[in-house]
């Protein structure tokens, strides 16, 4: 019956007045998942997660600075606030950005002289 398969789809869907959307974040730990399950101990496994990281990482950085915002544009801001927000927000970039120079010099050391040296030439011409 149609009308009955409709309902529950929507009512999965709605649940408990809530939308069952898959994050981004969702998704990416979906993807991290088949990816260990698909190539198991490999190194691309690991490349995987770091880079999930990293879009976590820049997610809650996003929301740190969208909240100094909040609190700059407030009524009634609180400097002390801004002081906290200011310094978790500095903390955290120079973290990100420390990891992610590392990250990208292995990249450019290993990771991408590898798959320059596995890659197949393409008659020329091409751009695959």
């Amino acid at each position: 019956h149609s009308s009955t398969n409709h309902t529950d789809a929507n009512h999965q869907r709605h649940h408990n007045g809530h939308n069952h959307t898959p994050s981004s974040k969702t998704i990416s730990s979906e993807s991290s998942r088949r990816a260990k399950d698909l190539f198991g101990d490999c190194a691309l496994v690991e490349i995987i997660h770091l880079h999930d990281c990293f879009r976590g990482a820049l997610r809650t950085l996003e929301n740190d600075v969208s909240e100094l915002c909040r609190e700059i544009d407030g009524v009634a801001p609180s400097e002390g606030k801004w002081n906290d927000l200011e310094r978790r927000i500095a903390g955290r970039f120079t973290v990100i950005w420390s990891v992610f120079r590392a990250h990208s010099a292995a990249e450019d050391e290993f990771i991408w002289p590898a798959l320059k040296a596995k890659q197949v030439a393409l008659p020329e011409g091409e751009c695959g």
